[in-house]
């Protein structure tokens, strides 16, 4: 018998009738498709959705469905492998160095014709059992390329598989799509599918009939060139010919040399959205003045220092980035607006070295900014929060929460910089109430959000506030 532990499972007396049944047809399903690979995965997914046995029993049926097929291979064993929530984070800068320069062994950019791109949907693990060896799936088993894991994830997230065609092997790749690659495919069909997108279109239809809409945009566009990025078993990013990522090591190379030689690696970030490195702008010296000066403008401080922070992406924003922060106590406060530089026509490492002389100069304008935001007197501190809050979008509930203790702390008036201190409030409590854990990118587009604020002129938002 192929897969005995099927049927071991399906004897399993907590389980009900028509879920053993299931299995049985899972079993035959499988045998013939010869998708050993996945597997374990499916029947964790089942199990998981069956919800009719203890979590420790559910815990010993899958323990001896791994011993049983010796486990799911990785796609790969490399200490760079990143699953889609995973953060690694780094102290050293050769650390961070060494791991973009093996990651970059391991990325494949695929390059193909547009029309050579299918768009595979996978609703979830019923669905995927349904299609196994149809028309749905092209060539599911010699096509497939990524890992058991990844594609166990595409049948609880996304749901998508994007599938492209070698001309060099005359072969089908598929490879499931991760989230990072999401916005890049839809911007690559064109937004001719933008009725799809819509939220209210979304809930409505299912990644099959999606898919086939997004085939079909890409199709028409014929066969103008397509770039895939495909890392850690998966598609991260779908873009045109005209895209072309300087690689994130080069970047940070190139921002080393050029910031002043005192400044020093105070800690980075990697995931599959996002390449973070905060480096400290200047030595011990210019701490101290900075210090100082802050401690003479009234804003007394036991730690501070400014940050030049550097951070890419080859998906999602796509796009290399350096912007100016300070951090008091412990705390980031970011000091003007983001440099951007996108990896599309022609990006080059002169660009970048011309936002990077952009950066000293707002660095150096911090003790100022900060001065201008203490010497703001605001009379109606509530008041002037909440339509700060409100003029950058920032949750109402959490916003109106902190309004309330925010003027029973400064009754008697505060400053624009509580009131930039406490906008920043905002997105923390935010990210600390979340059920997920706020990815590295999104907390930089909060706090960059926030950072709108330093062009507000706060006397305008000096009101009384109405409660309501």
């Amino acid at each position: 018998m192929r897969y005995p532990i099927l049927t071991t499972i399906a004897t399993i007396k907590t389980f009900s009738p028509e879920f053993c049944s299931g299995l049985f047809a899972l079993k035959y399903i499988l045998h013939a498709a010869h998708f050993n690979a996945i597997i374990i995965f499916v029947i964790k997914h089942i199990i998981n959705k069956a919800g009719k046995t203890s979590s420790s029993r559910l815990g010993e049926v899958f323990c001896y469905a791994t011993k049983a097929f010796g486990g799911a291979e990785k796609m790969s064993n490399n200490s760079t492998f990143l699953k889609d929530d995973e953060v690694r984070n780094f102290a050293d800068l050769e650390g961070m160095r060494t791991f973009l320069k093996e990651r970059e062994k391991t990325d494949t950019w695929e390059n193909t014709p547009a029309n050579f791109l299918r768009i595979l949907g996978v609703e979830d693990a019923s669905t995927m059992v349904r299609t196994m060896g149809t028309a749905v799936l092209p060539s599911p088993i010699e096509g497939y390329k990524g890992t058991p894991e990844g594609l166990a994830e595409t049948m609880s997230e996304l749901g998508y598989l994007v599938s492209y065609f070698d001309e060099n092997s005359q072969e089908w790749h598929t490879y499931p799509l991760r989230n990072t690659g999401w916005s890049s495919l839809w911007d690559r069909s064109k937004g001719g599918c933008g009725k799809v997108r819509d939220a209210k279109s979304e809930k409505a239809l299912s990644p099959e009939i999606r898919s086939k809409w997004l085939t079909d945009c890409l199709q028409s566009e014929g066969n103008t060139p397509t770039k895939l990025l495909v890392r850690d078993g998966k598609v991260g990013a779908v873009f045109s010919a005209k895209y072309c990522p300087i690689s994130a090591v080069q970047l940070l190379n190139v921002t080393m040399e050029h910031l002043p030689e005192e400044s020093r690696f105070v800690g980075g970030t990697i995931d599959q959205e996002i390449t973070v490195a905060d480096i400290g702008y200047g030595g011990e010296e210019g701490d101290v003045e900075l210090r100082e000066k802050l401690t003479d403008i009234g804003i007394p401080c036991s730690d501070v220092y400014r940050v030049a922070r550097f951070y890419t992406s080859d998906v999602g924003d796509s796009a290399a980035t350096i912007e100016p922060l300070v951090v008091i106590d412990g705390k980031e406060y970011c000091m003007g607006t983001a440099l951007k530089m996108p990896h599309k026509n022609s990006p080059s490492t002169d660009k970048w070295e011309q936002k990077l002389s952009v950066i000293s100069s707002l660095l150096n304008e911090t003790t100022e900014t900060l001065k201008r935001l203490a010497e703001t007197k605001i009379l109606n501190a509530a008041g002037c929060f909440r339509y700060c809050a409100c003029e950058l979008g920032l949750s109402k509930p959490v916003s109106l929460k902190l309004a309330k203790e925010f003027e029973q702390r400064y009754s008697s008036g505060c400053t624009a910089l509580n009131i930039y201190r406490e906008l920043l409030e905002v997105v923390e409590t935010i990210e600390k109430a979340s059920k997920t854990v706020t990815s590295p990118a999104m907390k930089i587009k909060n706090r960059e959000n926030v950072a709108r604020a330093l062009n507000f002129n706060f006397k305008l938002y000096d009101l009384e506030f109405e409660w309501k």
